[in-house]
């Protein structure tokens, strides 16, 4: 165990992600990801 909670590094990473990728290029983002992930990227 590495110690991190899975969910909030992916939750992390989608928030720098959201902050520093363009609208249209985060919804393509979030289009790509399983449904079951979706629910972890931050409310805009």
């Amino acid at each position: 165990d590495g110690g991190f909670d899975p969910e909030w590094v992916a939750r992390s990473v989608f928030t720098v992600l959201a902050m520093r990728v363009s609208d249209g290029e985060i919804e393509d983002v979030k289009h790509l990801l399983p449904e079951k992930l979706r629910y972890l990227w931050p409310e805009t």
